[in-house]
């Protein structure tokens, strides 16, 4: 940890944790109240996981996530936020992304989250008949994905992809 402290494993009350693999090397796991854990999950800190999030079997998380509470999550997460009551519950990846309350991914969903040649990530912006191009000032970016937005099943997202509130 950055205060000098050992990383731990904190486990909120009435949580269950039926199996899994939890991380600390790179920092600590902080597990909210009723969170279930079932087996085959792998975890690396730093994570936040909320209150009565549900991680299933495969679930992979690489570090430098914060999840909200009541979420289901099953597939991987790298490097991002996904806000209260979303579901990612079927294999998939979300890197470098942002998930909004109630976000949805499909099954097999994936967020590109690296540009063909590695170069910074620029968006096109479109206003009436105005279009510009701003550079988002990051190699890495995979979604924005709003309140209530969805990604259908086999969904690839271009890097830097925003997609408002539904």
């Amino acid at each position: 940890a950055s205060d000098g402290a050992a990383p731990c494993l904190h486990i909120g009350s009435q949580s269950e944790v039926l199996g899994g693999t939890f991380d600390l090397r790179k920092g600590s796991i902080w597990l909210g109240d009723g969170v279930v854990i079932e087996r085959g999950v792998y975890i690396i800190g730093p994570t936040i996981i909320g209150h009565r999030t549900t991680l299933r079997s495969g679930a992979y998380l690489r570090g430098d996530v914060l999840v909200g509470d009541d979420v289901v999550l099953r597939g991987e997460l790298k490097n991002s936020v996904i806000m209260n009551k979303a579901e990612l519950s079927h294999p998939g990846y979300a890197g470098d992304s942002i998930v909004g309350y109630k976000g949805h991914f499909g099954c097999q969903a994936l967020t590109a989250n690296l540009g063909l040649f590695g170069n910074e990530l620029s968006s096109l912006l479109e206003d009436g008949h105005v279009k510009r191009r701003l550079n988002l000032g990051r190699r890495k970016l995979g979604v924005i994905l709003g309140d209530y937005s969805q990604l259908g099943c086999n969904v690839v997202t271009e890097p830097g992809a925003f997609l408002g509130p539904n």
